[in-house]
């Protein structure tokens, strides 16, 4: 296990991430299948032949069809518009969770460069150590 608690925070936000972007892919799954559903609902109004001079019965039939179309299209457009709103909602709740993880692996990465230059920086120290104690050994003095 890390000793690192940024690392533990960075799993959090990744699982959240990844499950804000199923919950986006999901509502715009089913706005695309509401919009399919709006369109095929127009396809099929339009297709209704109008009420003709056929028999008062006959009109009254293809009436109530037309009239049944049309209602099930706007009952249709209401869901889209729903689906869009929730769309919405889980694409802006996907962007919060990417940036909010994109932050933690920015803060973590940063982290570990300020480690590698501490690392460089002690190494440097050593060799010049070193250097300077090689040096002192070939002119005959003492090491310090």
């Amino acid at each position: 296990m890390s000793r690192d608690p940024m690392q533990a925070v960075a799993r959090v936000r990744e699982v959240r991430e990844r499950d804000s972007r199923l919950g986006l892919s999901t509502a715009l799954a089913e706005q695309r299948a509401c919009a399919q559903a709006v369109d095929e609902a127009r396809t099929l109004l339009a297709t209704t032949p109008a009420p003709g001079t056929a028999t008062a019965r006959d009109f009254v039939y293809q009436r109530s069809v037309l009239s049944a179309w049309c209602q099930t299209l706007s009952q249709r457009e209401q869901a889209t518009d729903s689906a869009r709103v929730v769309a919405d909602a889980a694409r802006a709740h996907w962007q919060l969770d990417h940036s909010r993880l994109s932050a933690v692996e920015s803060l973590i990465e940063r982290r570990a460069e300020e480690r590698r230059a501490e690392l460089a920086r002690r190494e440097e120290r050593e060799l010049d150590d070193v250097a300077a104690r090689l040096w002192q050994f070939r002119r005959g003095g003492e090491p310090a």
